[in-house]
């Protein structure tokens, strides 16, 4: 009797045991799918957010553009509303103010194109226009209603649709010709012993710099423009920190009447400096977009003009150059 008692017990007892190892497992088991839905449900949400962040990075990416399109095409319909405002008409002349000799010499029409002997004592650059008549332009009644308006753009009505520019256009757009009176016309030869005008030291000063060391010159050119500014130029030689750009540095900073203060002298050299390193390709990303070519500089144009620091001024100078060209213009920015 007792022995049949203690085997039900054992069994009563390998029973429960048995049920709550069952329990114990089931519980486990719970516990583990949580888990892994839990998991699954945070690796979803991280999914949305990259791509939620991507797609927020590439709306930006377009919107910029969009905005440097939209600014681009303003410029330049403000660019060519400007000039073709102001380009000449052809007006009738009345017969009793024209010479009785006049009958010898041809009717010259539209814009004097210069003679290449008139414009040769300043460097012309160009980015090159190889189609002049493909040239997208908005007529004077499109412009009237909706130039000024950003919101009336249409990118693909502007590109595709409109008509050429007329070839009386790109004549009127060419660089302004010196008069032969003009300030910086005189003392054009070396011999004459006047003294060049600035703007013409300017154009006369610049020369490309084809192989230039552009680790030197981002190395030791802080170092060397304090030192100008500080102790004269002498002393950049006597250290042998004379980059390639010493001899254009110097020439500006002693330009004759212009007098900066230390500080601007230290800016106008520093600025200077970037602008002429960043000439090549490869370096013309690197300056900040102010700095940055205007559409404007792709015609032909004194090489001096791509480095007026002001775009508004480039802008008006590529067009209207010897309107600025006088020595008290160029005194007067440098004290101001």
């Amino acid at each position: 009797m007792t022995s049949r008692t203690s085997i039900n017990d054992r069994k009563s007892r390998k029973r429960e045991l048995d049920r709550k190892s069952q329990r114990l497992a089931r519980q486990r088991t719970r516990s583990r799918m949580a888990h892994l839905e839990t998991l699954v449900a945070s690796f979803q949400e991280a999914d949305e957010d990259v791509r939620f962040s991507s797609l927020i990075e590439q709306l930006s990416e377009l919107t910029s553009e969009r905005d440097r399109l939209k600014g681009l095409l303003q410029s330049l319909d403000f660019t060519i509303r400007s000039h073709l405002d102001k380009a000449p008409t052809a007006r009738p002349v009345p017969s009793s103010a024209v010479p009785k000799d006049s009958s010898a010499q041809p009717q010259q029409r539209g814009p004097v194109i210069p003679d290449s002997r008139q414009t040769d004592f300043f460097p012309l650059r160009s980015s090159g226009i190889e189609n002049a008549d493909s040239a997208p332009s908005r007529n004077s009644s499109d412009g009237a209603q909706a130039g000024h308006n950003p919101e009336s753009l249409d990118i693909d009505h502007l590109l595709f649709q409109l008509p050429p520019l007329s070839q009386d256009f790109f004549h009127a757009a060419l660089p302004q010709v010196a008069p032969l009176e003009c300030e910086c016309m005189l003392g054009t030869s070396y011999d004459t012993g006047s003294t060049l005008s600035i703007w013409r030291q300017l154009n006369d000063l610049y020369q490309p710099l084809a192989h230039a060391d552009l680790a030197a010159e981002d190395r030791e050119s802080e170092d060397s423009i304090i030192r100008a500014v500080l102790y004269g130029w002498n002393s950049v030689g006597a250290a042998g920190r004379a980059l390639t750009t010493y001899r254009t540095l110097r020439t500006v900073d002693e330009l004759h009447g212009v007098k900066p203060s230390p500080t601007d002298r230290l800016a106008l050299l520093g600025v200077m400096r970037l602008m002429l390193v960043s000439q090549s390709s490869t370096r013309k990303a690197e300056l900040p977009r102010w700095l940055q070519a205007r559409p404007s500089q792709k015609l032909p144009h004194a090489a001096a003009i791509d480095f007026v620091f002001w775009p508004g001024v480039r802008e008006r100078m590529v067009f209207s150059e010897h309107e600025y060209c006088s020595d008290s213009f160029w005194r007067e920015l440098g004290d101001w």
